[in-house]
């Protein structure tokens, strides 16, 4: 069920996944600092720079000030391939940038390789430390029955309708021109995974493009 895509440009969307409030820590997981930037906004600012439009799923409160579309889940609980699902039921496109709103250090570079990448298959997807990387990957709209299949069975693993579609994986050498695959993929879930974010960057490292964090971002919850 290979990707065939139009032979004008692509329609690009990029569909951040902001579930998950992080209950571990002191605030929802996507407002969390890292290098003085909200994680969210990091993220938003990478899926902005690849993609025609950006939908967020998902009732985390997102920056007002940054161009999206937010809608709620249909699932809320049932994990991110529900919320993949809703997303893309919900814009129409021919390539879908899928990024989780916890994960700090994944660059525009980085997504437009991803992007690049994607001819021929249903999706391409990281694979690092013998691991994929669902949550940072491209994904053709071919891909949508095969997901609809995969929760219709019950099956909620993010990961599990790859088996029903073509995927190009990508190694860690490759990716690693864009930075440590390792912290690259990084997430935020606890405050362990937090405090080794932090340790990682400063707030010169942030991304040039991420729009400096607002009075009203430090003040969230």
């Amino acid at each position: 069920m290979a990707n065939r895509l139009r032979m004008d440009r692509p329609h690009i969307v990029g569909l951040l996944l902001a579930g998950g409030q992080g209950r571990r820590l002191d605030k929802a997981k996507g407002w969390c600092e890292v290098g003085g930037v909200p994680i969210v906004r990091r993220a938003l600012a990478a899926l902005a720079a690849v993609s025609d439009e950006i939908v967020a799923v998902g009732d985390a409160e997102l920056p007002a000030d940054m161009p999206l579309r937010q809608i709620a889940d249909e699932a809320p609980g049932a994990g991110p391939l529900a919320a993949m699902l809703t997303g893309v039921q919900a814009a129409s496109a021919d390539l879908y940038v899928v990024l989780a709103w916890d994960m700090p250090f994944v660059t525009a570079e980085l997504l437009q390789h991803l992007l690049a990448a994607c001819q021929g298959v249903d999706a391409v997807v990281p694979h690092v430390g013998g691991r994929d990387q669902p949550l940072c990957a491209v994904y053709a709209a071919s891909c949508q029955p095969a997901i609809e299949r995969t929760l219709a069975e019950g099956v909620a693993k993010v990961g599990a309708f790859l088996e029903r579609v073509s995927v190009r994986r990508l190694a860690e050498d490759e990716l690693a021109r864009f930075g440590d695959p390792e912290c690259l993929f990084l997430n935020v879930n606890t405050p362990a995974d937090l405090a080794r974010a932090q340790s990682l960057t400063t707030p010169a490292a942030a991304p040039p493009h991420a729009p400096r964090p607002t009075r009203a971002d430090r003040a969230r919850p």
